[in-house]
């Protein structure tokens, strides 16, 4: 059966991402445990969407032993997030990426992409945008630099194994 496929993304060095601009209102950092709270509280007070932007989503990964989260505020309200896996060696996959509808098509995605992938670059490890569902998450990509490679491509099997 045919199943629906999504192309894969890459970029080699950081001198090959692009400069979308920049918001000045918007920081990306590292997700902390204190975060945790702050993004619960924000759930109940509804100012967060239950499903996608939720406590739980940031509980340690059993698939990947290695998981890097990064959270985006806009004037210091939690906006969004990414979420990278470490698949293979030192190369980290986004497996989440996510800003909250409000703040949808302002470029804070790009904001996420660029500041995951400058961080791993600058640690001596490689970003990988593997998963692009969407024709909006495959934009982002090609907005920060990452190139789409035609060979490779991730498929979704929608029947029960």
């Amino acid at each position: 059966p045919a199943y629906p496929a999504s192309p894969v993304y890459y970029i080699h060095a950081e001198d090959q991402l692009l400069s979308p601009k920049t918001n000045t209102e918007a920081s990306v950092s590292l997700y902390l445990d204190s975060d945790k709270d702050e993004i619960a509280n924000a759930v109940i007070a509804g100012a967060l969407d239950c499903e996608s932007m939720n406590a739980d989503m940031f509980v340690p990964c059993t698939v990947f032993s290695d998981v890097k989260w990064y959270i985006l505020r806009v004037n210091g309200e939690i906006a969004g997030y990414l979420r990278a896996e470490c698949g293979y060696a030192n190369i980290y996959d986004i497996g989440w990426l996510y800003v909250e509808p409000r703040f949808r098509g302002h470029g804070y995605a790009c904001d996420l992409v660029m500041y995951f992938s400058k961080d791993l670059f600058a640690h001596g490890a490689v970003p990988h945008y593997g998963y692009a569902i969407s024709g909006e998450s495959a934009r982002v990509a090609q907005k920060c630099g990452y190139v789409c490679d035609p060979t490779v491509l991730y498929c979704h099997r929608l029947l029960p194994i």
